[in-house]
């Protein structure tokens, strides 16, 4: 009899239970998804970056002399919207949808966070790979021309060794004019810089040169003036960057 009143009491237990977790609100833990928010620095392009709100607003961001940057909306896909996007199966791994304003068709891309910290999206309706690393600042744009030597407003002595890089479309036929002046504006030598690699490009290239000078009697200050060869002598086409120097 004692055993018949125990299995009645358990069973009696069983059923109260599954009444209350069917008859209860479940707070099942929803999937994590990874935090994109904030700007990721391209490993693959220097100049590129993609910066993602939390308002679902995303810009892509492309640096060189100008700041280009397109400006659209990302939202992450549960497994129905990717099956409704006929993506191809991703078990886990979390998917994204950017829409760009500009253009028709969305762009999806895998999110796959690396142990390193960085970040891989493919591209799931199209070809390749984006490799990125947390930024917090987006990079100023980058001159068109980098000098390397002399420092800006360091000491120089004549000879004056130049060295540097610039794009290729400041050189013509491989040089481009550089001029040194006086605190006055006074021209006290002129000659160019040499590209060290083919320079029909419209990538960074280097360059050396080099000065002679006499070192002005008054004043200790000057300016070295790098020139864009312009051989069309359009204005448009016309640049210039000026850096200072102190004579020794």
């Amino acid at each position: 009899m004692k055993n018949i009143l125990i299995s009645v009491f358990l069973i009696a237990l069983v059923f109260i239970a599954g009444y209350f977790l069917i008859n209860r609100d479940v707070n099942f833990p929803e999937s994590e998804t990874f935090d994109l928010v904030g700007v990721w620095q391209s490993d693959d392009d220097e100049l590129f970056s993609r910066e993602f709100m939390s308002n679902g607003t995303v810009i892509d961001r492309y640096i060189t002399e100008t700041l280009v940057e397109t400006v659209g909306t990302w939202v992450y896909l549960n497994k129905e919207e990717i099956k409704e996007a006929n993506l191809p199966e991703t078990g886990n791994i979390d998917v994204i949808k950017i829409e760009f304003e500009d253009m028709s068709e969305p762009f999806f891309f895998s999110v796959v966070p690396q142990e390193n910290g960085e970040l891989s999206m493919a591209y799931l309706n199209g070809n390749g790979i984006l490799n990125f690393k947390r930024g917090s600042v987006t990079p100023a744009p980058r001159l068109e021309i980098q000098v390397t030597s002399p420092e800006d407003g360091g000491l120089i002595e004549s000879p004056l060794k130049l060295s540097g890089e610039a794009r290729g479309t400041w050189f013509f036929e491989g040089d481009f004019p550089v001029v040194l002046t006086d605190w006055d504006g006074k021209i006290i030598a002129e000659g160019y810089v040499t590209a060290k690699g083919d320079w029909m490009t419209k990538d960074y290239v280097a360059f050396e040169g080099e000065l002679e000078f006499e070192t002005p009697e008054y004043g200790d200050t000057g300016t070295l003036i790098f020139q864009k060869d312009n051989p069309s002598d359009l204005p448009e086409h016309d640049a210039a960057f000026d850096m200072p120097v102190r004579f020794r």
